[in-house]
Order: C-alpha cells, then structure tokens, then sequence
C-alpha cells in the first residue's frame, strides 16, 4: 500500500512517501544551567524546547519534462505556506504537526520517469496532537477536565451569555482568564450602548430614495428576504447606482456605533462599491465607509472610512489592506463608531464558518479641531457602478446603530443575551462574537494551560453563562 501524507488539508496522489523518514521521538530539549560559585555543577534555571524537524523522502513519476515541470510548481504552490498548517501521515493516522517547510525543496534527481527528493518540514510548535477535538459542558458552572495527553493542553472556553453581565472569569484553583470588572453590591451598572436601529435587511419598508451620495442616484435596490441588493444600476458616465435611507429613532446622536454586514464579491474586470452614509437631519454627510473596487484590470478589494463630506473630509481608512487582495471576495464588518471627539473605524473580514473576524484594519483618530462633529440622525445604503464597467454580487445583510450613553460612575456591561465570549489560549486570543476583545482583558489574567490528569474548572459569574471547553490532547 502506498504511503503519502496530508498537508494543509490536501493530498496528491501521484506523490508517494519513500522509506527513510526522519522524525525525532520528541523535540529537542535545551537545559539553561545556572553556574553557582563555590558549588559544584550548576543550577537548572530553566528548559527551552526546540522546533521540531521532519524530514520526508517522497517520490513521484512524470511522463515528460514538461508534466515534471508542471508537477514542481503544483508542489511549490502546494507545500510552500506563509503560517503552520496542519500535517498529517498516513502512518501516523491518529496524530497532527503543525508544519511549515523549511527553505526551499530539495532538487528531486532524476531516475527514468521517477524523481526521488526530500521535504524538509519544521514544527515551530513541537507537540503533536491528538486528530480527535474533546469537548465538555460546565454544569453548575464547574467542570472537571481530565487530560489523558503526555503534555500540557491549551484549551478554548466558549460561552453563551444569558443575561447581561460586567465580566466573565475561568479559572483553576491556581490560575485565571478574566475580561471586565466584577461590580461591588454598591456600585451601579448600565448599559453602554442602547440600540436604535436593527435592521436585519428582510425588507425595504421604512426606507426611501436618497440623494446624499458622492454620485448619482439611479437604478433601484430590493430585499431578497435577507439582504439589500440592486436590481439595476441605472446608467452614468461616472458613479451612479441606487440608494435608500432610513431615520435612526430618537435622533440626532452625538457619541454613535455603526455596524453592518455586506458583502461584496469582484472578480477580473468588474468594479463596483458599496457604501454606508451617515447623515446629519439637513442630509449632510457626517461620514461613510465603503468596500469598493475601482480597476478594471485587476481585483483589488479597497476599504474606505472618510469623516465628512467630498468636500471637507478626512480619510482613517483609505487602502487595499496588509497586501493587494485582502479584500477581495470580501464579506464582513464595516464599522464606525465616534465617542466625543475620538472616532473608531474597523474594517474586517467574517469567516462564515467560525464567525470569527480576520483581515482587519482598526484605527482610531482624534478630531482635535471638532471639525467633523455633525450629529448622526439617518443612515444611507447605496451600491454603485462607474460607467458601464461590470460589477461584481454585492449586498448588505445587517445594518444596527447604537447609541453611546455617556456615565459618570458605575461598571458598563461587556456583554448582552445571546452573545458568544471565547477564550481561546492556544492562539492567546480573546472574542466577543468572532471580534477581538483582548482590549478587555484584566490585567493579572493569563492564558493557562492544563497538566496531564484531572483539573477543575470554574465560570462566572454564577448562573449567567451557558459554557463549554474545547481540547485536543497532545503528546511530546
């Protein structure tokens, strides 16, 4: 039977692994020795672990030099990852690395049609795992997790809130994570954002046209049920397309948070945007934010956050991301929030699956001059095509708007009914529905790990969450 692997979840079955695979029982270990004057030997002061190599003859059989070629290049493109990824052998079928390859592949030689080389892979995180993930459920809030493992686990605690609460803790008997602050019998609590809209997008009763857009208003947008999309664009030689706005209840709002879910997919030669518009009760625009691609002769995914008007403005976020592409095919959050005079915009990617956030660019501005401090009393939706350029899908899926209340004394709630909170300490990440939150977390709190054998586990606060815990075993 022919032996291969699974790297990054792929397998290719004409690459066959060869006898001679070198792996070390278990990482190298570098003991730190304490040289103490006057006593003989030294003192072990600590224990570093090395990376942990692998080293995998494989084989695979070409007919020509061109199909050879052609295989190289769908093995470079295959083996060569930015980040560790999962990597799993057939001979080892229970167990998982974490690899990357180190520097390039080995030359493959040459025998007939056969070609004989070595990956040299590297597990930055020396442990192996168990393939199979654990999970336990806290009753009375307390849970006993038994770690049959030869190493110590590093485990994800996701829980459900059921009603609002200032903090949330696990514990050991020894050791803490914490985010918030637990409040005192005396000391007051309030809610730090009231929502005034939550459109779920099913239906377009309650909005009308909008002319308050950089661009002509054309076309017209409808709701599938359970998001806006256009219908058509209508026609223009430079921006133009459809938009609809709504009246935030209560307005005008000063200290304000704007969260929508869009979706904009660009692929070769289509260009397009969609944009969010806040707007003062004259219909000036206080600010927008936009996912949008302009150039026709590539994908390129563009994030815009503009404070003001087309006419006096600044830009927080105006860029393709960390590199070209990061936006692309893009579903996620666009935000923007301002709190007195110190504006928050936040641009992330969702990943569909998980609900977690990733591709993000955050940035925080402080208008000195109050020059852009217009209160928020409507907001826009508007899809846009240029010309007669293509355009790609597009939607908004969620639109909510709170508003910031402002509180001299008391413990704000970080967390409301039905929101998911998750401890994850084998990426030392904090999430409040799929968001970062590591801003959060309390100072004297750390990302434990669990030893071999039996550990209780505590949450609170008492009664207010619905918690489970997440493990995979690991082994030296």
């Amino acid at each position: 039977m022919r032996r291969s692997f699974t790297f990054n979840g792929i397998r290719k079955p004409y690459v066959v692994m060869l006898a001679g695979k070198q792996r070390p029982p278990f990482a190298a270990r570098r003991r730190n020795i304490l040289n103490v004057r006057g006593r003989p030997g030294g003192l072990l002061s600590s224990t570093e672990t090395d990376p942990l190599p692998i080293h995998v003859p494989i084989g695979f059989v070409g007919d020509s030099s061109g199909i050879i070629a052609d295989m190289k290049d769908e093995l470079a493109d295959w083996l060569l990852t930015d980040e560790p990824v999962p990597l799993i052998f057939d001979d080892e079928p229970n167990r998982i690395y974490y690899a990357v390859v180190e520097n390039t592949l080995d030359d493959f030689e040459e025998f007939a049609n056969l070609r004989k080389g070595t990956i040299q892979f590297i597990c930055p995180d020396p442990f192996k795992y168990k393939s199979t993930s654990y999970f336990g459920d806290f009753i009375d809030d307390g849970y006993v997790l038994d770690n049959e493992g030869s190493a110590e686990i590093e485990p994800i605690f996701e829980a459900t809130v059921l009603e609002p609460i200032t903090f949330m803790q696990v514990a050991t008997e020894q050791e803490y994570m914490m985010i918030g602050e637990p409040a005192e019998v005396t000391q007051p609590t309030y809610e730090r954002y009231t929502r005034v809209l939550n459109q779920n997008m099913s239906s377009i009763v309650g909005w009308t046209n909008s002319n308050e857009i950089d661009g002509a208003r054309a076309g017209s947008m409808e709701s599938n049920g359970f998001r806006f999309q256009p219908v058509s664009f209508g026609s223009g030689s430079g921006w133009h397309g459809p938009a609809l706005k709504t009246s935030l209840p209560g307005a005008p709002y000063t200290d304000f948070l704007m969260n929508a879910i869009v979706g904009f997919w660009n692929g070769a030669g289509q260009v397009g945007r969609v944009e969010i518009y806040l707007l003062d009760d004259q219909n000036r625009t206080v600010a927008k934010i936009a996912m949008k691609d302009t150039r026709p002769g590539e994908s390129v995914g563009w994030g815009e956050a503009r404070l003001g008007d087309s006419v006096i403005n600044h830009h927080m976020i105006d860029e393709f991301g960390d590199r070209k592409g990061n936006w692309n095919s893009f579903y996620g959050v666009l935000r923007l929030q301002r709190n007195g005079n110190q504006w928050y915009a936040y641009i992330a990617k969702v990943d569909q699956e998980t609900g977690r956030h990733h591709t993000i660019r955050s940035v925080r501005w402080t208008d000195a001059d109050n020059v852009f401090n217009r209160n928020v009393s409507q907001v826009v939706v508007h899809f846009g095509q240029y010309g007669t350029h293509r355009t790609g899908a597009m939607g908004v899926y969620d639109l909510k708007v709170d508003r910031i209340n402002q509180q001299q004394a008391g413990i704000p709630y970080i967390a409301q009914a039905d929101d998911v909170i998750t401890f994850d300490h084998r990426t030392n990440n904090i999430l409040i529905n799929g968001e970062s939150r590591i801003d959060l977390k309390d100072f004297g709190a750390t990302y434990f790990s669990l030893k071999k054998g039996q550990t209780p586990l505590f949450v609170m606060p008492e009664g207010k969450l619905s918690t489970r815990v997440k493990w995979q075993e690991r082994f030296k």
